[in-house]
């Protein structure tokens, strides 16, 4: 009567999925070949909605664009949130549906394909989402206040050597914040609306890139088999329902964090509000970029008036 001993094998691989076997014979003690065992590959199965496997498609559903419109998109009041009218220029996001683009999307921008391995269902946004902001000078503001417009360095020429004085003095007024300007001095634009695109990039890199990480991770849980729809349009409109809520939500999150730290959010005490908010425009507005537009608007204006401060 035959007798089962344990063997303990050595797997070999010796190509075209087969491993040989080796291992020592208990009644002998050699070492020997008792075989090989060959893996036949199988192939995970298709979803029958839909055509297109994904290629190790690991990238977002979607990107986020920022896009700078003038506020006759916008028609915001923020020129006039302020009883002493003094703002001159305004950076502003849209929080109604206009803040976006997504609100607006067709399942045609949504695009679908099958992970064959996670045997789920993954997809992408034809087009980017947008978020839209607002900057724009305060006309009425600006001319409330009897300022003179300059919009660019060429426009230093158009001025009277006459008033060369009070053009030196209204550049050396920008460089402070709040601005030091007197009824009938020049105002810079091109300052004003830099400072504001500051604010834009700040937002941009502060809270929308900083709380991607966030949205993208929110996205990653919408995970669906194939047999969870009966139809393509049933799976796209999941899909785009699931992106518009997670936006919103994400929107939500940076807004009300934009608002905190940027001095803006009225549920915090007026005294910290003021000063907070204050301290972040003094940052913004020295920034290099503005101390170096300033000093181009001071040579122009020295160069003209052969003067100095």
């Amino acid at each position: 009567e035959g007798q089962w001993l344990e063997v303990s094998f050595n797997l070999v691989f010796v190509g075209n999925n087969q491993y040989n076997l080796y291992g020592t014979n208990p009644a002998t003690g050699e070492y020997n070949y008792f075989g090989f065992v060959k893996f036949m590959p199988t192939q995970p199965p298709d979803c029958p909605l839909l055509q297109v496997n994904c290629n190790n498609n690991n990238d977002n559903p979607f990107d986020i664009e920022i896009i700078e419109k003038d506020n006759s998109i916008g028609n915001l009041n923020s020129c006039n949130k302020r009883k002493e009218q003094n703002t001159l220029a305004f950076f502003e996001p849209l929080t109604d549906r206009r803040k976006s683009n997504i609100y607006n999307f067709s399942l045609n921008e949504v695009d679908l394909c099958f992970d064959r391995q996670k045997q789920k269902i993954q997809f992408k946004l034809i087009q980017n989402p947008t978020l839209v902001t607002i900057i724009d000078i305060c006309l009425n503001n600006i001319q409330k206040k009897n300022l003179v417009r300059i919009n660019s360095l060429k426009e230093i020429n158009s001025i009277s050597n006459n008033e060369c004085q009070r053009l030196l003095n209204s550049i050396y007024g920008h460089i402070n914040y709040p601005l030091k300007l007197n009824n009938g001095d020049f105002v810079l634009t091109e300052v004003l609306l830099l400072h504001e695109r500051i604010h834009k990039e700040n937002f941009e890199n502060d809270y929308v890139n900083w709380h991607k990480n966030a949205l993208y991770s929110f996205l990653s849980k919408w995970n669906k088999k194939c047999n969870d729809f009966t139809s393509v349009s049933e799976a796209k409109e999941s899909a785009l329902n699931y992106s518009q809520k997670a936006f919103t939500s994400y929107w939500q999150n940076i807004f009300s964090q934009y608002l905190w730290w940027n001095g803006l959010d009225e549920r915090m005490p007026e005294e910290y509000r003021i000063e907070l908010k204050a301290k972040m425009e003094k940052e913004t507005h020295n920034d290099h970029r503005i101390i170096e537009l300033l000093l181009k608007y001071k040579n122009e204006a020295l160069k003209k008036c052969n003067s100095n401060f």
